[in-house]
C-alpha cells in the first residue's frame, strides 16, 4: 500500500506481484505522489519566483502557435475562452475529413524532418478515464468510495474521440528557445504544405 501511495510506473511494476488485486493501479499509483527530493525542492522553490515570466512567455509562443495551426485547414487549436491555461502542452484537434492522410502518418512526417515533440497523449497507454485510479478507486480507498460513478457512467464517446484526434505540442518557457519554436512552426507549415498538394 506504501508503494501505491508515494510511487508509480516502472517500480511500481517492478515491485507490486502481478496476481496482487493493486497491481492494476501500478501505472498511475494510488493518485499520490507523497514525495520529493530536497535538491528537487530547491529547484522548484528558485523557478517558483520566476513562475509569471515563464507563463508570459508561454503565452507568447502560443500566440506564434495559433496563428500558424489557423492556416492549417485540418488542425484546430485549443479553445479556452474566457480562461487563462498555463500552457504545459499545447493540444490540437487533427480533422481527418479534411486530410489526405491519416493522423499517424502526418506525425510521421513530422518526425521525419525532426519535429519529434509533435506526438499524440498516451504517455500511460490508455486513455486517463479508463485507468483504474478511476474506475475502481473503491479497491484503493474503500472508506471514500463506497460505489463508483465512472462505473455508472460507462463509456465517454466524447473524451475518447478528443484523445484519438489530439496532436500535442510542449510550449517552451524562455525567450531563449524563440528559436526551436521558430523552427517547429516553420516545419509544421511545410509539412501541411506537402499534404495539402
Amino acid at each position: 500500500m506504501l508503494l501505491g501511495v508515494s510511487m508509480f510506473g516502472q517500480r511500481t511494476a517492478n515491485e507490486i506481484p502481478r496476481d496482487h488485486p493493486l497491481f492494476l493501479h501500478h501505472y498511475s499509483g494510488f493518485g499520490l505522489n507523497h514525495r520529493i527530493h530536497p535538491l528537487g525542492a530547491t529547484i522548484a522553490s528558485q523557478q517558483l519566483t520566476h513562475l509569471d515570466k515563464f507563463l508570459d512567455q508561454k503565452r507568447i509562443f502560443v500566440q506564434q502557435f495559433e496563428k500558424a495551426v489557423k492556416g492549417i485547414p485540418f488542425l484546430e487549436p485549443p479553445h479556452y475562452h474566457n480562461r487563462t491555461p498555463s500552457w504545459y502542452v499545447f493540444v490540437m484537434q487533427f480533422k481527418q475529413e479534411k486530410c489526405t492522410v491519416p493522423i499517424e502518418e502526418f506525425l510521421q512526417r513530422l518526425h521525419d524532418v525532426g519535429l519529434t515533440e509533435f506526438v499524440r497523449p498516451g504517455l500511460l497507454g490508455e486513455d486517463n478515464h479508463e485507468l483504474p485510479l478511476f474506475t475502481n478507486p473503491d479497491q484503493i480507498w474503500p472508506e471514500t468510495f463506497k460505489e463508483c460513478i465512472l462505473k455508472k457512467q460507462g463509456p465517454f464517446p466524447k473524451a475518447q474521440k478528443f484523445i484519438q484526434n489530439a496532436v500535442k505540442l510542449p510550449v517552451w518557457a524562455h525567450p531563449s528557445d524563440q528559436e526551436i519554436v521558430s523552427i517547429y512552426i516553420k516545419g509544421l507549415l511545410q509539412v501541411a504544405k506537402q499534404i495539402e498538394k
